[in-house]
């Protein structure tokens, strides 16, 4: 059983801002802060970076606040009997997420769920969801979407699950994380090994290390890869010339575009698009 009581992301704060609950609650409070942070740990205070996450379990002290500029902040609060969340291998403490984009995104995603999810929501964007102002309003409220509110939640203690088993993930690990991402929505532009090493300060020998370390294959057979399947979409799914194809999968050369989808394929374009037809 999982029930969402409050959830919200991108919230802004000033630099100001501290929040101090010492008499606890009975529910979890999952944070994720876009900015540096100072938690509590012990009644002690300890500055933690960006990218940082931290589970409370119930009726913990929670205390935290701002350390720059300006503070902001994703998080969940929610009750949970489920194994993924009760047995999570690290509560009260904070620890580095290597996919915050990732994170981000799935708390967005919950965000958007339980919003449709309750009977007239009070929304308030960008600040969070407090679904209920009244006993009435909670008994009459229906969860329409559960189902996909669990999924959702098993999907993000998994990957926190990842990032606290996985802590010696470096900066470049996720770095190439968001570039792979990158790659993969866009293999059309104009991708190289140079510019990318000089864009995450690395050697291009560093960079092809890594990559192939982490992915288990070269950059650029990686982005033909995505060309490609791409391309494959394209003869399927669409009337487009070949010409075409190859242009917007990133090819200049019509030619070295059929010989590396022969390669691949063992069929020419043309041939590929008349067999799936």
């Amino acid at each position: 059983m999982n029930k969402i009581n409050f959830v919200g992301y991108n919230s802004y704060h000033d630099k100001d801002f501290e929040y101090d609950f010492s008499e606890g609650g009975n529910f979890y409070l999952l944070l994720f802060v876009n900015t540096p942070a100072i938690f509590y740990i012990n009644e002690e205070a300890v500055t933690f970076p960006v990218n940082t996450a931290i589970l409370y379990p119930p009726n913990a002290h929670i205390h935290y606040k701002a350390c720059g500029e300006y503070y902001s902040d994703c998080w969940l609060r929610f009750n949970s009997n489920e194994a993924f969340v009760e047995d999570f291998p690290l509560i009260g403490q904070p620890f580095n997420v290597s996919e915050p984009e990732y994170i981000e995104s799935l708390l967005k995603l919950i965000t958007w769920e339980t919003s449709i999810s309750i009977d007239s929501p009070r929304i308030y964007q960008h600040s969070g969801i407090d679904f209920f102002s009244t006993n009435q309003e909670k008994e009459s409220a229906s969860y329409i979407n559960q189902p996909v509110i669990d999924d959702l939640l098993r999907i993000l203690f998994k990957k926190l699950h990842e990032c606290v088993l996985n802590k010696s993930v470096s900066t470049h690990e996720t770095e190439l994380l968001i570039l792979r991402r990158e790659i993969a929505n866009s293999p059309e532009l104009a991708w190289n090994v140079p510019d990318i090493a000089r864009e995450l300060n690395l050697s291009e020998g560093h960079l092809q290390a890594l990559y192939k370390q982490q992915f288990g294959i070269s950059v650029m057979d990686d982005i033909i890869n995505f060309r490609l399947k791409k391309a494959e979409d394209y003869l399927m799914f669409s009337n487009h010339s070949i010409a075409t194809i190859a242009e917007d999968c990133g090819y200049n050369s019509h030619e070295h575009f059929s010989r590396q989808f022969k390669s691949r394929y063992g069929l020419t374009p043309g041939e590929y698009r008349k067999k799936q037809r």
